[in-house]
């Protein structure tokens, strides 16, 4: 049906928005890494590539020499979370 079409569509939209966002800021990780690398600075490095305005690539390599290692290279979330443990229960008093 149309309905289904558009929303396939949009849901499409969506993910490839997203695998290029992503691209991009690993991209731009792989040429921090590479800096490091050129410059042959030595030791573990952490450093934060933004994907969009909810999520960030985080990524920590060692470097020795002319080698490294990758320690993590992760997408996460770089929201606050807020706890909110309150339950609306029907008839009870709101807090405003």
């Amino acid at each position: 049906s149309l309905s289904s079409a558009i929303r396939d569509y949009e849901y499409s939209s969506k993910i490839a928005t997203k695998t290029k966002e992503y691209y991009e800021a690993n991209s731009k990780a792989n040429q921090e890494l590479k800096k490091l690398m050129d410059n042959s600075v030595q030791g573990t490095h952490s450093y934060e590539i933004p994907i969009n305005d909810t999520r960030t690539l985080s990524v920590s390599v060692e470097i020795n020499d002319d080698s490294y290692q990758i320690l993590k290279w992760k997408e996460v979330s770089s929201e606050t979370w807020e706890n909110n443990d309150k339950l609306p229960v029907l008839g009870s008093e709101q807090e405003e």
